[in-house]
C-alpha cells in the first residue's frame, strides 16, 4: 500500500517539499551573496547559487509532475546539499537544519513508492 496525498505518493510529496525548501534557501543565500557587495567574487558566487537553486526548483517541479527526469536530479542535489550542510555543522550549528531537510529529502526520493503513479510514455507505442 502506498500512502497517497492528492493522488501522489507521500514519499514524492515529501521529497518535493524538501527539495523546494532547499532550492529557495540556496537562492536566498545567492541573493545575500549578491547584496553583500564584496566585489566580483561574491557576485559570481551569488549568481552560481541562484542558478543552482533554480535548478533544484526545476527538478522539484519535474518530480512533482511525475517526470522520469525529476527523481534523479532531486536525489542528486539533495545528496550534494546533505554533504555541504554537514561540512558546515562544526562552525554553523544551524546547518544541522539543512542537513536534516536534505537527509529526509534523500530518503523520501529514494523510496520505491516515490516513483509510483503515472509516468511519461517511453516510446511511440505506449
Amino acid at each position: 500500500m502506498v500512502l497517497q496525498t492528492g493522488g501522489r505518493p507521500l514519499g514524492r510529496v515529501v521529497a518535493v517539499a524538501g527539495a523546494a525548501g532547499m532550492g529557495l534557501a540556496v537562492i536566498g543565500l545567492g541573493v545575500a551573496a549578491e547584496a553583500s557587495g564584496h566585489g566580483d567574487f561574491s557576485g559570481g558566487v551569488g549568481l552560481a547559487l541562484i542558478g543552482y537553486g533554480a535548478l533544484i526548483l526545476v527538478a522539484a517541479v519535474a518530480f512533482l509532475r511525475g517526470s522520469v527526469l525529476g527523481r534523479g536530479p532531486v536525489l542528486a542535489t539533495a545528496a550534494l546539499n546533505l554533504a555541504a550542510c554537514l561540512s558546515f555543522t562544526s562552525t554553523a550549528p544551524i546547518a544541522w537544519v539543512g542537513a536534516a531537510v536534505a537527509a529526509v529529502t534523500v530518503v523520501a526520493a529514494a523510496l520505491p513508492s516515490s516513483s509510483a503513479g503515472p509516468r511519461q510514455p517511453s516510446g511511440p507505442g505506449e
